[in-house]
This record gives C-alpha cells, sequence and structure tokens, in this order.
C-alpha cells in the first residue's frame, strides 16, 4: 500500500503559515509566516493528529510548536522565500 503525503494545511497562527505531513518519512514541513520552510523528522503520527487539531485554532498551532515540535526532532531548513 502506497502512503500519500498529507495535505498542506494553512493555520491561523501568528508565526505559522503552513504545515504538511509526510506519513511515509514521518517529517512534517512546516512553513512559517517569514518564508522560510522547515522540516522535522522522525515525527510520530500520533504527535501529528494532535498538532491537527491546534492548527484550526487562533495561537494555538504556535504554541504546541513551540511545546512539543521545536527543538525536539532534528530539523533541516529546505526553503525561504
Amino acid at each position: 500500500m502506497l502512503l500519500m503525503s498529507k495535505p498542506l494545511l494553512t493555520t491561523k497562527s501568528n508565526t505559522i503559515g503552513k504545515v504538511k505531513y509526510h506519513e511515509k518519512e514521518n517529517s512534517l514541513d512546516i512553513t512559517f509566516r517569514t518564508g522560510n520552510v522547515y522540516r522535522y523528522y522522525e515525527v510520530p503520527s500520533r504527535l501529528w493528529k494532535t498538532f491537527q487539531l491546534h492548527i484550526g485554532a487562533k495561537g494555538s498551532a504556535g504554541s504546541f510548536f513551540n511545546e512539543h515540535i521545536k527543538n525536539n526532532f532534528t530539523t533541516e531548513k529546505i526553503g525561504e522565500k
């Protein structure tokens, strides 16, 4: 069975613009409002599912990111404006 990446989700956050999770690689791409794009590796799918609950709430995605993702996973800058 081929696992497809999740669709790009837009947030209401002041700092995070878009997020995309890649199931096959367990990686998470985050596009910040600054235009910088970072990939976070080995992000568990259960954490992604919880993160999705915060994406629709204003300000909540950024808080969740800061507490549970930032500085907790190997990251790489993959793009910028």
